[in-house]
């Protein structure tokens, strides 16, 4: 600090005139920013801040040629979280189409609440899995 003090003691006035209306323009343009920003802050919370897509690019070798495909889910696809999951999904896998709640194609993708209501499904369908993914979304194949 003390050195900050002698700097501005051995400006000449010109120099220290310039320096204070630099301080003062920065001010007031730090204070502008920070006003025009905080209405933004605001909905900062509702931004989808990650993208789940990836989830689903471990299947997109499978499902190069396949038109459409099932999606099977236990969630509430109503829910925007679940929703926004299988929005996603479609955009990853594309131009493949996704069938929400249809177990009646050769390809279906499992995306539940615990796996095993997703092993229970493949069970009454006839459906073995082929890939899973880390966070637990599985692509069968029906038999």
């Amino acid at each position: 600090m003390k050195n900050i003090i002698l700097t501005i003691t051995r400006l000449s006035l010109s120099q220290k005139i310039f320096t204070s209306i630099l301080l003062l323009f920065l001010s007031i343009n730090l204070f502008t920013f920070i006003k025009e920003i905080g209405p933004y802050e605001k909905f900062r919370p509702y931004l989808a801040q990650q993208f789940s897509g990836h989830n689903f690019s471990l299947f997109q070798p499978v499902l190069e040629n396949v038109a459409i495909i099932g999606y099977y889910t236990d969630k509430d696809l109503n829910v925007l979280e679940t929703n926004k999951q299988f929005s996603q999904a479609q955009y990853v896998l594309a131009p493949t189409i996704l069938d929400a709640h249809n177990t009646e194609h050769r390809y279906i993708i499992f995306d539940c609440s615990h796996l095993a209501v997703a092993i229970e499904k493949m069970k009454t369908i006839n459906a073995t899995p082929i890939k899973i993914s880390p966070s637990g979304i599985i692509l069968a194949e029906k038999k």
